[in-house]
């Protein structure tokens, strides 16, 4: 039985095993007839998932290493401001609201870029070899649901949060008289 939709499955299972007699007709999902389809998604899962880790390491090493120099930068700014009777959780938040900030862009821009190339390949299209038991190629395209985009958006979000912690724990942690001695 072939569906419109492979949402439908289990709905049509269900509707089939209710209508025919089960000692006559057994009703099996395609899926689990499928152990080639079911094992490719599981490879193809493990390698998003080592590029989603890889990406974010990538993002965390990059986004520390712009605050981190942002802070050695802005070393005689800060303690100027804690002079000035800024607490260092004030100077902690500025820093945690920059990279907020940094990430809220970030997170915004790729978004975006990956829709906009994602609508691009797309109108050129990919063509495809036919799949096993097929005979015709096919053209594809991305799909970018959603669920897809807010991933990557957390993603570009969580990640730059998450490394902008320590520098923002160290600009608070700053020595007064040391900051307003350093010299740029």
């Amino acid at each position: 039985m072939l569906l419109g939709e492979t949402g439908q499955t289990d709905a049509a299972v269900q509707a089939l095993r209710g209508r025919l007699p089960a000692d006559r007709f057994e009703v099996t999902p395609w899926i689990e007839l499928a152990d080639f389809y079911t094992k490719t998604v599981e490879l193809f899962d493990t390698q998003v998932n080592v590029v989603r880790i890889m990406i974010a390491l990538i993002v965390v090493l990059s986004i520390s290493n712009t605050l981190s120099m942002a802070v050695i930068e802005r070393t005689t700014e800060i303690g100027t401001s804690m002079a000035l009777g800024v607490r260092r959780r004030g100077i902690l938040a500025l820093f945690i609201w920059e990279g907020a900030l940094l990430g809220l862009t970030a997170g915004v821009l790729g978004v975006a870029l990956a829709l906009a190339l994602g609508q691009l390949i797309s109108a050129i299209g990919i063509p495809m070899p036919p799949p096993p038991g097929m005979s015709r190629g096919y053209v594809a395209e991305i799909a970018i649901s959603p669920a897809l985009a807010v991933d990557g958006f957390l993603l570009a979000f969580i990640t730059t949060q998450l490394a902008g912690l320590p520098s923002a724990w160290r600009a608070s942690r700053m020595n007064i008289v040391d900051a307003l001695r350093h010299q740029a």
